[in-house]
């Protein structure tokens, strides 16, 4: 439907509710006013309502859409409706409580823009004396932009993956449509959570603590379950921007 099309279609509904809502006023109009229909009202209203739906479906329909693929060997993302062009324009974090520090990493990974990792301390308890002690958590969180085929190897070496490293790696990857569409248990049971926008590909990777990294010291006990940040976690990237 072309434009013009949908102004006077748009515009002839309209029309005839201002004329019938005048006339049962008791006032004059410029046409005479027409026979009385009970649901004309209501279908001019559906009229209306459906063109703007098709028109919302369209924008919709432009929604990346982000898979993953093999290919002799090797782990690519796939992106759907990607843009053409897209500027480097850096992520801000709007939302980042008190507690938290915010890093930018200077190792970014390979087709990502920005890199940045944010720490936060947990309270914790050393298991053979019992005295108060820290934990220093991390994550990090990847801003790439979209591109029609974003290919990488998973494993960063020039070696095909294996069976094994492919079913890893599906494994560990999930994606997400929008920010909206993660949720806490995403955050907890994904080592690598991803999610779209018009524009980029962001990522959330859980870094853990200095102690899980290396075969996490068992002397010392968390004050607090692992899952006991994601909703304060899921904010911070919530208020990501662009």
């Amino acid at each position: 439907m072309k434009d013009d099309d949908f102004d006077t279609l748009l515009q002839g509904a309209c029309r005839a509710i201002c004329q019938e809502d005048a006339a049962m006023a008791g006032f004059e109009t410029a046409a005479p006013p027409p026979r009385r229909q009970p649901h004309r009202r209501v279908y001019a209203l559906l009229v209306a309502a459906a063109l703007a739906g098709v028109v919302c479906m369209g924008a919709m329909a432009l929604w990346p859409r982000l898979y993953l693929q093999y290919r002799n060997g090797r782990l690519y993302e796939m992106v759907e409706n990607a843009p053409e062009t897209v500027a480097q324009q850096q992520m801000k974090f709007t939302y980042l409580p008190e507690g938290y520090t915010l890093e930018w990493l200077d190792d970014q990974p390979e087709g990502a823009h920005y890199l940045a990792q944010i720490s936060y301390q947990i309270a914790a308890v050393k298991q053979f004396t019992g005295k108060p002690t820290t934990l220093l958590k991390s994550f990090q969180v990847m801003q790439s932009p979209l591109r029609a085929e974003m290919g990488y190897h998973l494993f960063g070496d020039s070696d095909p993956m294996t069976k094994d490293e492919q079913k890893q790696s599906t494994g560990s990857i999930l994606i997400r449509d929008s920010i909206q569409a993660v949720t806490e248990e995403d955050l907890q049971q994904q080592g690598f959570v991803y999610w779209l926008t018009p524009a980029y590909r962001y990522a959330f990777i859980f870094a853990g603590t200095t102690e899980e990294r290396e075969q996490y010291d068992s002397s010392i006990r968390p004050n607090e379950t692992a899952d006991a940040r994601n909703a304060e976690i899921l904010k911070i990237l919530q208020g990501i921007t662009p």
